[in-house]
């Protein structure tokens, strides 16, 4: 009876570990349990930025109207008849998800070589159109005659920014590049105008001079092709300590920062989060967030905070009295950086938000704080 009571009480005790800390090691001298926020976005708008390459006067304005494309294309093989080599278009022109437009705008009283700004929020409500869109005249087309765009091969590459707010009401943009551009042409209904003549590869057109009409199709980067993940760890300028310049004779060969020591006295401190910033030279990176260190009589509270626009996959910590965590290697305890072998850790999807709380401690201590946080780097200037 009493082995059973043991043995039960040791695998409620492994499971209230397990489930407070959504860790794989439990450190000696310390507990910890940790939460995390994901995140939560919500479309603001997203505008398509077209550059005009020609005057459009008041008394003859242009009428662009927008659709989401309801089959997939090829830019070197797309024509008025066809979506690909092999695909047609049912009808021809091609073929779009509905018979209103979902972005409008006119065109009037606008000198050349100005970017144009389309509203096409309506386009974006359930993320990035997979076939892209097709931009196309009103009709009946009023005006006579054609515009011409710059293509992603032209001086200006067209792109559609989105704002985005996060659960905390902040906006914050995100920038889809257009990969994929054309023309089709009714007058010339088999011929793919992208690779017809190197002038042709770098514009694009609306419009219609007697039965020929013209319209642009436009495809963009998908989320997941925009966004990247890099690593990222906690610095703090009166405190970090380089991995690579190492602290008490021992350093290492990767990047990042142990920060202390912190003292329970002064209680809070608050650590940058630095992404991609190789040989600890933070010019190179992006400051994705901040790390603020709660430290209170034998408790220290971390808690991670990402600006807007990135996104935790993992979380992995380090506190503890010596500058470095220590791994047993042979017969001897070896310090380490890898993060693998930090004792708190935890698998996130996609959080915002992450805290630890760290149980256990005494006398001054040394923090490294460590996330592999995702975003679009290339909108990022810090």
């Amino acid at each position: 009876m009493k082995r059973t009571t043991i043995l039960l009480t040791l695998l409620i005790a492994l499971a209230i570990s397990f489930w407070s800390c959504q860790s794989n090691q439990m450190p000696v001298e310390s507990e910890f349990k940790s939460n995390s926020t994901v995140l939560q976005k919500s479309l603001v708008k997203a505008v398509l930025q077209i550059e005009l390459l020609e005057s459009v006067p008041t008394n003859n304005p242009f009428y662009l109207m927008t659709y989401n494309v309801s089959k997939d294309w090829i830019e070197t093989e797309v024509t008025w008849n066809k979506a690909t080599s092999s695909v047609p278009w049912t009808p021809p022109g091609g073929e779009y998800d509905s018979p209103d437009p979902m972005g409008f705008k006119e065109i009037s009283n606008v000198h050349a070589n100005t970017l144009l700004e389309v509203d096409v929020t309506e386009l974006w409500v359930n993320g990035v159109p997979p076939y892209g869109i097709i931009l196309k005249a009103k009709e009946p087309i009023l005006s006579t005659g054609v515009i011409t765009f710059s293509s992603r091969e032209g001086s200006t590459a067209p792109k559609v920014v989105v704002t985005f707010k996060d659960e905390n009401m902040q906006e914050y943009d995100v920038e889809y590049p257009v990969v994929e551009d054309a023309y089709i042409n009714a007058n010339e209904p088999d011929m793919n105008m992208q690779t017809s003549t190197e002038k042709a590869k770098k514009l694009l057109y609306i419009g219609k001079i007697g039965e020929s009409e013209k319209r642009s199709l436009l495809k963009f980067v998908p989320d997941e092709e925009n966004n990247t993940c890099e690593t990222a760890f906690g610095w703090n300028e009166d405190y970090a300590n380089c991995f690579i310049k190492g602290v008490d004779d021992n350093s290492f060969n990767n990047w990042g920062w142990t920060n202390g020591k912190l003292s329970p006295d002064l209680g809070s401190y608050e650590f940058e989060l630095w992404a991609g910033a190789g040989q600890c030279d933070r010019s190179k990176g992006t400051l994705v967030g901040n790390v603020i260190v709660d430290y209170v009589g034998s408790t220290a509270t971390v808690a991670y905070v990402l600006k807007p626009g990135f996104t935790m996959d993992e979380a992995h910590l380090y506190v503890g009295t010596k500058p470095f965590p220590e791994v047993k290697r042979g017969k001897k305890m070896v310090p380490t950086v890898a993060p693998g072998q930090y004792p708190y850790k935890v698998d996130l999807n996609g959080a915002t938000t992450c805290t630890f709380e760290v149980d256990g401690l005494l006398g001054d201590i040394y923090v490294i704080a460590h996330a592999v946080v995702c975003g679009n780097y290339k909108l990022t200037d810090n």
